[in-house]
Formats: structure tokens, sequence, C-alpha cells
């Protein structure tokens, strides 16, 4: 499971700018090879306000590049560095869609890495969410799609794929605290807490829960391994019925727990209720189909024409990153620490 994104970072663009000034004086855009420009004249939606730009170079450009193996459209500025909404195909084959700051990733955007055909499965892998310098930094939903290779259906079609996300935190590119999820035969576990440099499972006061076992484990995970801690197990209604201590045992293959007398740990009950409750209150593997299904077909749809930056509509693109609703991770930490 990778957890640290590696950008494919490209050459910078060069271009003549007394050719360009002329061109678009005479004809309104600049034409280069399968690179196009175009002035654009509402220069601060494109540029945060906290920038500070020198009043001469004032302005920025739409640009298109038709070229098959490295389509763009977006922004880019006085020194034609990416600055601002962007689509960008890398040289690998990886997209991105989302806010380049001077050629970096920053602020909100979809990175996309190009498939991996593993046998006769294949693997995609996205991430949606906050950036800064090139890597994960902030809240944001990583995503591991695995389907049959045959399978052609829409983003939002797959046929019972398996399904793996981390929605949470993440901070210099690692994962910091959140859900990871797995989704699998149509049954899911799911996984809150902390995370160590690894990419591991590790901390305090952390949760797993199993759908088909109806089971929470709360306490101390290290390295993967839930170490100690409460095990608690719900009937059909949802009410929980058996608890255990639980302390993992080096020296056994399966560790035992003594069964607890429920009523005699009622804070350890509230807290798996809630916790169960919390999880059940929407349908967030619903909502993270959705939300990746709205921003890839506005990518592959309205960011495929030029027409979204020079028609002024640009505004649709913050709107669209700035509209995410997916609240699992800030659901569970509001009510669970």
């Amino acid at each position: 499971m990778q957890t640290k994104l590696e950008i494919q970072i490209e050459p910078k663009l060069h271009f003549k700018s007394n050719e360009i000034e002329d061109s678009l004086q005479k004809n309104g855009v600049y034409k280069s090879g399968t690179i196009t420009l175009y002035q654009l004249l509402e220069f601060d939606q494109y540029i945060p306000q906290e920038e500070y730009i020198p009043p001469e170079e004032d302005y920025v450009f739409a640009m298109e590049n038709k070229d098959e193996n490295l389509p763009f459209i977006g922004v880019v500025n006085f020194n034609f560095e990416r600055f601002g909404y962007c689509l960008n195909t890398y040289i690998n084959g990886d997209i991105y869609f989302g806010f380049y700051y001077k050629d970096i990733i920053n602020k909100k955007g979809l990175y996309s890495y190009k498939p991996q055909i593993q046998n006769e499965f294949k693997l995609s892998q996205y991430y949606l969410g906050e950036w800064k310098n090139n890597l994960l930094e902030g809240k944001g939903i990583y995503l591991w799609i695995k389907d049959h290779v045959d399978n052609t259906a829409s983003f939002n079609e797959f046929i019972n794929p398996t399904f793996d996300a981390f929605v949470g935190v993440s901070e210099k590119g690692l994962f910091k605290k959140g859900v990871l999820l797995k989704y699998i035969d149509n049954n899911f576990l799911m996984y809150y807490g902390g995370f160590s440099p690894e990419g591991k499972k590790e901390g305090n006061s952390c949760f797993y829960y199993s759908n088909k076992l109806d089971k929470i484990c709360y306490g101390t995970y290290k390295d993967n391994i839930f170490i100690e801690g409460f095990v608690g197990k719900f009937n059909e209604g949802g009410k929980l019925n058996d608890l255990i201590i639980y302390k993992k045992d080096e020296n056994k293959t399966h560790s035992e727990g003594e069964k607890l007398k429920i009523n005699e740990y009622k804070n350890i009950e509230n807290i798996m209720t809630n916790f169960r409750k919390i999880i059940f209150s929407k349908n967030y593997f619903k909502m993270i189909y959705e939300e990746f299904d709205k921003v890839l077909k506005f990518r592959d749809e309205k960011m495929k024409n030029i027409n979204i930056l020079t028609d002024n509509k640009y505004g649709e693109i913050v709107e669209l990153f700035e509209s995410n609703k997916i609240s699992l991770y800030e659901d569970i930490a509001k009510n669970m620490g």
C-alpha cells in the first residue's frame, strides 16, 4: 500500500516573449507547434490574493497543449510556470487535475496514477485533497481500486471490486491520522487511528471494525497489530453483546482475553456503541465514490475544453474543489477524539 506520492516533475517550458507579445496584440493568441497561449485579463481570479506580483508582470495566460502524449490545459504565469488550476498529463501517464504554484502542486487537486496491470487485475490509484510542495499535506482521500482488466465500466459502475481508501490527514506526504477502509466481497473493514512513518497502524485509542463479524477492537496498535485493549461483539440489533479485555501474548499464536461484565464497563460500552453508530450514520462508501466520480467527470468533460478558462468559467473549478462533503474523518474525530 503506497502512502507517499512520487510526483513526476516535467521540464520547464520556454518561450520567446517578444514573439508572444506581438502575436497576442495582433491575433489574441500565440501558437507554437501543439501549444496555444491566450492572455487572460481577469488576473485576480487566477492568482492567490496573498501572492505579490510586480505590476509589470501582472498578467497570466491560459495555455493549451494538444500533444497526444502530454496534453495540457491550464494557467501559466509571466514566467510560463504552471500557476493556477490545470489539467496536466505527465510523461509516465499519470494525470494531475488541480492547483499549481510556480510549477509546484499546492492547495487542492486530484492526482491519478496510470493504472497498473497485475495479471488479470487492474489497480487504479487516486488522491483527492490538499497539497503542499508536491506532497500530500492536510485533509484528503487516497483511493485504491482493484478490478478485472476486462471491466470497462465507468468509474462509478465497478463490478464488485476490491476497494481501499484512506480518509484523513496527511503530513509531508505521509498518512498521519485518519480512517482506513477496505471493501471486499460485499463486506467492509474499518480502522481509525494514527499511522507510523512507514504507513503502519500505530497509536492509542484506535478502533478496528469488522462488518462481517460486527466486532470492534478498541485500544493500542503497533506495527499494524492490535496489542492491547478491548474487543466487543454486537448482536443483530446493534447492541454490545460480549466484551473481553485483550492483551497480546507473544508466546501464543492466538491471544486470549477475560470476558467482562458489560454493565461494569459502561464507559467502554458507550465508546464502542458511539463509534459503531457514527460509521453507520451515513453511506460513506457511496459518498466517496460519488465525490471521485464528480471530479473525474468534470476533469474528463469540462477540463478538456480550453473554454473553461477563457469564458470566465474558472470559478466552476474552484467551487468543485471547495465543495468536498466527505466528512467521515471529521465525524469520527469530533466524537471520538
